[in-house]
């Protein structure tokens, strides 16, 4: 292993075999001055944990072309090396991979064909990343994913935002909203506010997205509430790189104590991969036949997708007990429908949450004490033990079992 040593500078180690991208890091290097590169010549099989990593403030891997054994050398290296932050250089990246990544909290990932990127400066961010967060502390992400147009999930995006902010402000801590809707998000229309992130010129060039860049892409809605939010724009149809979005949610959870998500109704190359990296998922459902239908379709995709490890949770929006519109249905009804993966019902207060949404204010500051944030945060705020009750039976009349649970 070579170095020069710099006094003050920040230790980074690179690992490759690969000559021509050394002297590229090494060309990279000399533009930052606090910056001091080693170079192990070493494959990604022959990592290993007796090297003096503490020294280190970060390490650059080269994978070349990945194999599944490379990333399982690589996942007990970042374990062994703990907190230290892991950039990953490959020639090419795919969704499986990106999750695999993501899941083992890789700090940055680049193509390394893309000259374009200054691999030294992407992982000097990365060290900033992490001297500046909280020790010990990682962002509580919140995921909601509507099973059918217009039941209401942006609506419980925004009203967990507010609770979440309202209640952990005094503790310092902090709370965005991303809306990653990123042709059609609503978010901003809601809250009133001016969307900032610019999702095409990201798409073109991921690693421009930094802390910095960041800060200039948020919104914030006048109770301190922040947002990640697209400009709508109802006639594209583009999919955007997982990396991007992966990026995206990266960064912002790196920068907020919690990150409450808004999920596109459609399935998304990077959909996976929010689903694996979040807390808690919850699928957003009504009272209407074909909708409760559609949520057992899709809490059944979630729990057999292969790769993906998650228990989503099943809230009925609008929930209206005994009534003639409901059909009659009960809370029992919806625990016998959707089993261990219900978790309770939102109460229908039209007229309340339409003059909160029409005045871009919390539902509390319209009326204190309601109903639906009532509804909210028993089902945020307290154990699923508390709230469910769990009989293995179906709705009656839905007539088909559409999923099946995974055995433990």
């Amino acid at each position: 292993m070579a170095s020069t040593s710099r006094i003050g500078a920040r230790k980074i180690c690179l690992i490759t075999t690969d000559g021509d991208f050394k002297t590229r890091l090494v060309e990279q290097a000399g533009d930052f001055p606090a910056v001091e590169l080693a170079h192990m010549e070493a494959s990604v099989g022959q990592l290993n944990c007796d090297v003096d990593w503490p020294k280190f403030d970060a390490v650059i891997v080269d994978m070349n072309d990945c194999q599944t054994t490379d990333l399982e050398v690589l996942q007990r290296f970042v374990g062994e090396i703990d907190a230290l932050p892991v950039l990953v250089v490959m020639n090419s990246f795919d969704p499986g991979t990106v999750r695999i990544l993501m899941q083992m909290k890789i700090s940055d990932f680049v193509l390394k064909s893309d000259e374009k990127i200054n691999v030294i400066e992407a992982c000097a961010n990365a060290i900033k990343t992490v001297n500046t967060a909280t020790p010990g502390t990682e962002a509580e992400i919140i995921t909601f994913m509507p099973a059918a147009g217009g039941v209401g999930a942006t609506t419980l995006v925004l009203q967990t935002g507010f609770l979440l902010h309202e209640a952990m402000k005094a503790e310092g801590k902090s709370t965005c909203v991303v809306d990653l809707n990123l042709q059609h998000g609503q978010c901003a229309e809601y809250l009133d506010i001016e969307p900032r992130f610019d999702a095409y010129a990201i798409d073109t060039a991921p690693e421009r997205l930094d802390r910095q860049l960041l800060e200039v892409m948020l919104s914030t809605h006048n109770s301190g509430l922040s947002l990640v939010a697209a400009p709508s724009n109802p006639t594209d149809m583009q999919s955007f790189k997982p990396e991007v979005v992966v990026q995206l949610l990266d960064l912002v959870a790196s920068n907020f104590d919690n990150v409450i998500i808004d999920m596109p109704r459609f399935w998304f190359p990077w959909t996976d991969a929010v689903i694996q990296g979040s807390s808690s998922l919850y699928i957003v459902s009504d009272m209407t036949l074909p909708c409760i239908r559609q949520t057992q379709r899709l809490v059944s995709a979630v729990v057999d997708r292969k790769g993906v490890e998650q228990d989503p949770q099943v809230i009925v929006n609008r929930f209206e007990s005994n009534s003639n519109f409901s059909g009659g249905l009960k809370n029992s009804d919806f625990e016998r429908a959707f089993g261990a993966h219900y978790r309770g019902g939102i109460a229908n207060n039209y007229r309340l949450v339409r003059e909160a949404v029409e005045t871009a204010r919390p539902i509390d500051a319209v009326k204190s004490g309601s109903n639906v944030v009532s509804d909210l945060k028993q089902i945020l705020f307290s154990s699923p033990a508390e709230t469910e009750s769990r009989p293995n039976t179906f709705l009656s009349g839905i007539g088909r079992n559409f999923f099946k649970r995974k055995s433990a």
